[in-house]
């Protein structure tokens, strides 16, 4: 594998670890007021906020993203 499609994968792999930031915010919001029983779920709660929390970690301390680092190292090397 080639290090173009490796650093798509990445790209692939970053987008859909923000979707599991942004889209869960909406949903727990719109469940509760629906009633719905999977947004209470003290396992996706926690997934949810550790995965905020390594963001806003990140974000505090000027870090950058590993996998962003990661993605534009090979496609440097690309």
């Amino acid at each position: 594998m080639d290090h173009s499609t490796r650093a798509d994968l990445i790209l692939i792999l970053h987008f859909l670890y923000v979707l599991c930031v942004i889209v869960p915010v909406p949903l727990i919001a719109l469940g509760g007021w629906l009633g719905w029983r999977f947004v209470r779920n003290l396992w996706l709660r926690l997934a949810h906020l550790l995965m905020i929390g390594i963001v806003a970690v990140q974000a505090m301390f000027g870090i950058a993203c590993p996998l962003t680092v990661w993605e534009a190292e090979l496609r440097w090397q690309a």
